[in-house]
């Protein structure tokens, strides 16, 4: 069997253009820090890579959700407070006003306070969050909850619904 010269060369050739390929896809993955630069690299890889980024996607839009949720609740909570306070306030304004010893004039202040802080527990009541959604009107969050009637009734606006949030 005799080897030719050329067909000698042709493996050499065809050896050193391999060992070319392989620095330049080890200098690709080092340039890039990525074991699988082409999908073409490794199938199996990719797919597993793909999947967990659309598992991080989801754990990361999760995450934002818990966030817009706990500072939802931190409004809802100090919102709830405030009226209570409000609340609280007017039962000690109704208390003083019972007594025989005030007078009409004193009577008069009290009821101007007391509609100060009607409309205030009003305004509460009406707290929207950082999207501009009203957090006391349900499912009818575009809405102001209450609405004050031109007889001085408040209507409620919203309705029951609940809104749910996947965050798991």
């Amino acid at each position: 069997m005799k080897i030719s010269t050329t067909l000698s060369f042709q493996r050499s050739l065809n050896s050193m253009q391999e060992g070319q390929a392989e620095v330049a896809k080890t200098r690709e993955q080092l340039a890039t820090g990525k074991a699988v630069v082409r999908p073409s690299d490794d199938t199996m890889k990719v797919s597993s890579i793909d999947n967990l980024d659309r598992a991080i996607a989801k754990e990361d839009t999760y995450d934002m959700l818990m966030g817009q949720l706990k500072d939802r609740y931190q409004l809802e909570e100090a919102s709830l407070t405030n009226g209570s306070d409000i609340l609280i306030r007017i039962r000690e304004l109704a208390v003083q006003g019972a007594n025989a010893t005030l007078s009409a004039k004193d009577r008069e202040i009290i009821a101007v306070e007391v509609q100060g802080l009607r409309d205030e527990l009003l305004s509460i009541a009406n707290t929207r969050d950082e999207n501009g959604n009203s957090i006391f009107a349900g499912g009818n969050t575009e809405l102001m909850a209450f609405k004050t009637q031109t007889d001085g009734s408040v209507l409620y606006q919203g309705d029951a619904r609940q809104t749910y949030v996947n965050v798991s």
